[in-house]
């Protein structure tokens, strides 16, 4: 059980430590499901390549098979992503359940984190067709939304305006932990793909592309493990701050 950080005194290495104790305790707890949501929103992409098309497109209206591991990718992963979350958040007050009851929770709160999602990332976008700013100050505001959605469980747009009301007095605090940790998360995936180079010599027969395939997998899932554990402790130790 990892403590939030005390109000009024956090920095962004304050965050990241307790985010990355935080991932470190829960990893192998969490990555049964984090590695299916990660492989279902890369369905689409994986199915593109291995129907021998060079690059992965957003989509293509004349295959239909595309599109639709595109959205049953998407709902398979808000909901899986929200069972990882709950199991994040059991952890950390000591009340860990079973696999199959996170699922069956985070089935029930599915509709509603899916129209938050969804909602969010519409603002997000068009913040950043707009002047690109509001698009980039809106998504560090919405840095808790998964923990808002699952913890406090109000309507899309009271979760909207919940994020903005804990993470608008400490942007800067939480935009810098972000892109901290993305760095962090630059240089782990360069350095993975440097061994598995050197390891595998350029070599592209089918073992060697499902060896890759395997091991890209399973980084995605940590690094986004680490970024919901992030979020969590984001959103505690801003609640903490708010309350204060």
């Amino acid at each position: 059980m990892t403590a939030p950080v005390p109000s009024g005194s956090f920095s962004a290495s304050d965050m990241l430590d307790a985010a990355y104790r935080r991932f470190k305790s829960g990893a192998l707890k969490c990555l049964p499901l984090m590695l299916p949501a990660v492989l279902a929103v890369q369905a689409a992409d994986i199915y593109w390549l291995l129907s021998g098309h060079q690059n992965a497109k957003v989509a293509d209206p004349r295959d239909g098979t595309f599109i639709v591991l595109t959205i049953v990718g998407l709902l398979l992963f808000v909901w899986l992503m929200g069972a990882v979350m709950l199991r994040l958040q059991a952890l950390r007050v000591g009340g860990l359940r079973g696999v199959t009851e996170d699922l069956k929770e985070s089935a029930t709160l599915w509709p509603g984190l899916l129209a938050t999602t969804l909602l969010a990332s519409a603002l997000v976008m068009l913040g950043l067709l707009a002047l690109l700013i509001p698009g980039i100050w809106l998504s560090v505001c919405l840095a808790p939304l998964y923990p808002v959605a699952l913890i406090e469980r109000p309507a899309p747009a009271a979760a909207i305006r919940r994020c903005i009301a804990l993470v608008k007095p400490i942007w800067f605090k939480v935009m810098a932990t972000f892109v901290i940790g993305m760095l962090i998360a630059i240089v782990c995936l360069f350095t993975v793909g440097v061994v598995l180079m050197l390891i595998l010599g350029g070599a592209t027969t089918p073992l060697t592309t499902a060896i890759v395939t395997t091991v890209s997998l399973l980084v995605v899932a940590l690094a986004q493990l680490f970024f919901l554990s992030l979020s969590l402790e984001i959103y505690w130790s801003s609640s903490a701050s708010a309350s204060a």
